[in-house]
């Protein structure tokens, strides 16, 4: 059991090293630490460290430990890309007609839904969440109180905001709202900001959730589309802002494209200071904690000086880190709090009282930190083993990124393949993927498409990674026999 034990922590470093979350020169856990967090034997964890080592995957440090050596990765890694060159105005955004089909796919049983993410499934939190349950109610926390805590209760705010010092950033609770979620955060941000007249910008590709949202209520929105220099991207971003002036811009900073991206503490400095100037505010959708590295993405919150005027709503979501079938998150709110607080009155239901109980344990006990690190590792392991899968039928024939946290994996089929071809190909598979027209309508972004790797890691997943690769490999075979064919003909 021992040598099997060791053959797979090997196995998953080994993935990793190749898929690039560890990277040349970081320190891995020490012998002990590792140990621990893998539930398993101090000689176990000294013989994984000593045969990587004697393979070359890693090197040792006297009394400083063991670090990543300059192993190439194995698989296929391309140029970080760009999705347009322009921005798209409100009359050009198309309707997305895949929306309801795809939707449908996330209900039908027979169907494996590659095309939704649920990353906090991926562990399963029942029994933790049913134990925290179970101690709440002696709270009563369903007693009448006169007090109705519309921000949320102090205890749970004030938790969070010690939750954030512990990488480093400074966020008041009183800068902190609780919410229903992530869908009730975005209805805050809007009615709070007045956005319901005006037009929204919206990053490209967007969160499909937030997009379809914005769509229900007809928001004028103007979509632009990421770019592989920020510095090209905040020109894209001033050249709508100056074509039809926008009052708030809703991006994701990290996770959300194509390449897995996150932007740099400095580049979120240049966006907060784009703003300030021509006094658009910001919604941010913030998942870093499903960074895979050890150091949490700074949210833009935690990055506006005391006197900055930038309007900055973010949002966060219990949803991704410890169960899909709660509803509960938080706002943070920079220079908008009055107006959320009354925004979150008029609209919003006050968040489960004992959910807030259970949140607050889980915190003060540190029994979150240490599901979301379990939820974390999960995925990067679950990212690694797609990648992998990938590879090894069709690493020669798309485009792979590696994420840098996050539950997606965008996928690049060749010039001329177009993934709402793909789509309907693979639904008669019951495989559903999320095609990149639903992200952003533009021609650069038609043959890119998203899966995930944040579900369950059960039977039917792992097969159908392995059936999703064979199709893409027999898509791109028939229509590249077709093309030829029709070469053929012209000839």
């Amino acid at each position: 059991m021992s040598d099997f034990i060791y053959r797979k922590i090997s196995d998953e470093i080994i993935q990793a090293i190749n898929s690039g979350i560890l990277h040349k020169g970081e320190k891995l856990d020490s012998v002990r630490k590792l140990a621990k967090k893998r539930e398993i034997g101090v000689s176990t964890a000294s013989h994984v460290y000593a045969e990587l080592e004697k393979s070359g995957w890693i090197y040792a440090i006297e009394k400083k430990g063991y670090f990543v050596a300059n192993i190439a990765s194995q698989h296929v890694t391309t140029d970080v890309q760009s999705y347009g060159d322009s921005f798209l105005s409100y009359k050009e955004l198309a309707k997305l007609p895949l929306a309801n089909a795809l939707q449908y796919s996330f209900n039908d049983p027979n169907i494996l839904p590659l095309s939704c993410t649920a990353p906090s499934t991926v562990i399963d939190a029942e029994t933790i969440l049913n134990q925290l349950h179970r101690k709440v109610i002696k709270r009563r926390p369903y007693r009448m109180l006169m007090q109705d805590p519309i921000e949320g209760i102090q205890p749970l705010r004030e938790e969070i905001a010690k939750y954030y010092l512990n990488s480093g950033q400074i966020i008041p609770y009183k800068d902190i709202l609780i919410t229903n979620g992530r869908k009730d955060g975005l209805i805050t941000a809007i009615q709070a900001l007045k956005l319901q007249n005006s037009c929204i910008a919206i990053e490209a590709p967007s969160s499909f959730f937030f997009q379809s949202l914005i769509q229900q209520y007809n928001f004028k929105t103007t979509a632009i589309p990421m770019q592989a220099d920020f510095a090209n991207e905040l020109t894209l971003l001033d050249k709508a802002f100056q074509a039809e002036k926008f009052s708030a811009y809703l991006f994701n900073p990290n996770f959300n494209d194509p390449t897995g991206r996150v932007l740099t503490t400095k580049e979120k400095k240049q966006l907060i200071a784009w703003a300030e100037k021509n006094e658009v505010a910001l919604i941010e959708y913030d998942r870093s904690e499903l960074h895979f590295s050890s150091q949490r993405p700074k949210s833009v919150s935690s990055l506006l000086t005391s006197n900055s005027t930038c309007k900055v709503i973010s949002i966060v979501d219990f949803y991704d880190t410890v169960s899909a079938t709660i509803s509960l998150g938080y706002i943070i709110c920079k220079n908008t709090y009055e107006q959320s607080l009354f925004a979150k009155q008029i609209n919003s239901e006050e968040p489960s009282i004992s959910l807030q109980y259970m949140i607050l344990e889980m915190l003060q006990s540190g029994r979150y930190q240490k599901f979301v690190d379990k939820v974390r590792r999960q995925l990067s392991i679950q990212c690694t083993q797609m990648l992998y899968a990938l590879n090894a039928q069709v690493g020669d024939l798309v485009i792979l990124n590696d994420p840098a946290g996050g539950p997606c994996l965008w996928i690049g089929l060749p010039d001329g393949y177009s993934s709402k071809d793909l789509w309907h190909y693979l639904i008669k598979y019951n495989l559903a993927i999320a095609p990149g027209c639903m992200f952003i309508n533009a021609i650069e972004f038609d043959n890119y498409f998203r899966v995930t790797y944040g579900l369950p890691w059960d039977d039917k997943m792992k097969a159908g990674i392995i059936d999703l690769a064979l199709h893409i490999k027999a898509f791109l075979s028939v229509n590249l026999a077709v093309d030829k064919q029709s070469l053929n003909d012209i000839e």
